[in-house]
């Protein structure tokens, strides 16, 4: 469990988020984060969005940062967000 600290733009198609997680929670080297949405959505973000880690692998060693960075970085698998606009473009090109 944690919450979302801050969001920044790097470009285009990406986004920095830094999260304060909590620590019990149970982040290793084989987590990875992935932005997750509920409820409906005809454009952008409305619902629930949220960040969640899921672990995909056996590296059960403590996440730790790299020289000269501030915090670890959480390694990011491809958003599980779907918007209903672009769930009917995607129905009626198929």
């Amino acid at each position: 469990m944690g919450k979302v600290k801050s969001v920044r733009l790097v470009n285009a198609h990406s986004v920095g988020i830094v999260l304060s997680v909590d620590k019990t929670a149970p982040v290793t080297s084989a987590s990875v984060a992935t932005i997750t949405s509920r409820g409906l959505a005809t454009r952008g973000f409305t619902g629930y969005v949220y960040i969640a880690l899921e672990d995909v692998g056996i590296n059960s060693r403590p996440l730790v940062g790299r020289p000269g960075e501030a915090y670890p970085i959480i390694p990011t698998a491809p958003s599980k967000v779907v918007t209903l606009d672009t769930t009917i473009n995607q129905y009626c090109e198929s």
